[in-house]
């Protein structure tokens, strides 16, 4: 186990493909996907990154961390947030893992060490599934509080 390692299940997606709702709380093998994921994680410290009513994820026990004022700009700002939480809890990585993602293996930040570390499977890349060093958070915000379209432009 990370002993300075932090995670956040990032459950801020509209599930608009779906309907709407919470993606995490949906049933796989009987349990909410957000119980496999917690129970995989490992680390000392779990939050949830979610807008909107934090009571919906009470069962869980565990602080949920809202966007803030970049809400509506995607996971980037969910990661954000978490590594704004885990710096305030004195950590230096942040996992962050989907919310949809319920067959996490155990062990994950320590696999995905040191920081940076990303996970790939079948030749994919999978960028929410990262180990972030917390030295991060200044470059990511500045990358956010640029307007998309020369966000983009930068960048492509």
């Amino acid at each position: 186990m990370l002993s300075h390692s932090a995670a956040i299940v990032l459950a801020g997606g509209q599930a608009t493909r779906m309907g709407g709702g919470d993606k995490t709380l949906l049933a796989v093998g009987g349990k909410p996907m957000l119980a496999s994921i917690i129970a995989a994680l490992g680390v000392p410290n779990i939050a949830i990154s979610a807008n909107g009513d934090p009571s919906r994820f009470e069962q869980f026990g565990l602080p949920v961390v809202p966007d803030g004022a970049l809400a509506g700009e995607g996971p980037l700002a969910g990661v954000l947030a978490g590594l704004d939480w885990a710096a305030a809890l004195g950590m230096t990585t942040l996992l962050t893992v989907p919310g949809d993602t319920p067959l996490l293996p155990t062990g994950l930040a320590e696999r995905l060490a040191p920081a940076p570390g990303c996970a790939a499977s079948g030749g994919r890349m999978h960028h929410l599934v990262t180990l972030w060093a917390l030295s991060c958070r200044d470059g990511l915000r500045t990358f956010l509080s640029v307007p998309r379209s020369a966000a983009c432009g930068a960048l492509c």
